[in-house]
């Protein structure tokens, strides 16, 4: 057994070697593990939100809506672990085959002897759309643990739609990210430059007029009570909470969910334990190390002072 090993480690190890289809080098093999790790993801992804679910109730106690008993969270929640890991081991396998196929379509019309895991910018990006239509749209090779007529009675009101959606909320931040990135590469321009801190700036940017959207979206654009909004309807709720619980006086609203208490709680520890030294490596500023990714180094925002800009960047963005 080696070291951080679980008991049931070499078990699983063993079984493995005992099908060499498994690890093999091939396109078989790869695929075989694409689908391993989407199905992993939805462990990785759900099964937090399942425990989250649990002790939501607990920690923080609604005084309208009765808690949901942990059986009941469970047989919500575990679902999901599935759904949500099964999509993303389709569109893995889909992907790749599709990617691949696409990349030997074009060596053979070019000649070409093809070979697996080489493909053009192309070929990925329309392999990307193949695999998320057929699997989103089509679903393709679907199978749900529990039937959707089950699903509606543990509170699975939308189905797959729901969970889709918020699958694709998140996917689709990345999108917008990968255009203005593409912009930057093909139209360099002085105002954004494609180099980190033009890109920060950039994001700077970004999320002054996201946030315009955001609020007009959640005041004036949301209809929550419209069916259509059911796939958002929680979120559009959080932002109830936030910006309109406060605007009638009610003493009641100060001991909420027990959230002062928490919140309380936090603050003094922090301030009591929370700088002390610790094990962990040392946070270093990315923008100052090489340009290393932003996920590595630090949060402090980086020096905007090197970067030109027209008057109406800088009247909202002064440099430092």
């Amino acid at each position: 057994m080696e070291e951080g090993d679980l008991p049931g480690d070499d078990f699983v190890k063993n079984l493995v070697s005992q099908l060499p289809l498994l690890e093999n080098d091939g396109p078989i093999g790869e695929l075989i593990r694409g689908a391993r790790e989407g199905l992993f993801f939805g462990v990785a992804t759900r099964l937090p939100y399942a425990i989250v679910g649990l002790i939501r109730s607990l920690f923080f106690p609604d005084p309208v809506r009765p808690a949901r008993s942990i059986q009941a969270t469970l047989r919500f929640a575990l679902p999901q672990v599935w759904d949500h890991g099964w999509i993303l081991a389709r569109i893995a396998v889909l992907f790749k085959i599709s990617e691949n196929g696409l990349s030997a379509v074009t060596a053979l019309l070019n000649g070409v002897t093809p070979k697996w895991g080489v493909a053009s910018q192309w070929h990925t990006f329309v392999a990307g759309m193949i695999s998320s239509n057929l699997v989103l749209v089509w679903d393709l090779f679907g199978y749900r643990m529990v039937s959707g007529a089950a699903s509606a009675k543990i509170g699975q009101s939308g189905g797959l739609d729901s969970l889709k959606t918020q699958m694709n909320m998140a996917i689709g931040i990345r999108c917008l990210y990968a255009i203005a990135i593409w912009c930057l590469q093909r139209f360099p321009n002085k105002m954004i430059p494609n180099t980190y801190n033009g890109r920060r700036r950039g994001e700077y940017v970004w999320f002054t007029i996201m946030w315009g959207f955001v609020m007009w979206h959640w005041k004036h654009g949301n209809g929550q009570n419209n069916p259509s909004y059911k796939s958002v309807k929680s979120q559009l709720g959080a932002m109830d909470s936030i910006y309109t619980r406060g605007d009638t006086p009610l003493l009641s609203n100060w001991t909420y969910k027990n959230y002062i208490y928490w919140l309380v709680a936090i603050v003094i520890y922090v301030k009591m334990f929370g700088t002390a030294p610790g094990s962990g490596r040392k946070l270093l500023n990315s923008h100052q190390t090489g340009g290393r990714s932003f996920e590595d180094g630090g949060l402090q925002p980086p020096s905007m002072a090197r970067i030109s800009s027209n008057s109406f960047i800088t009247s909202i963005y002064p440099t430092e």
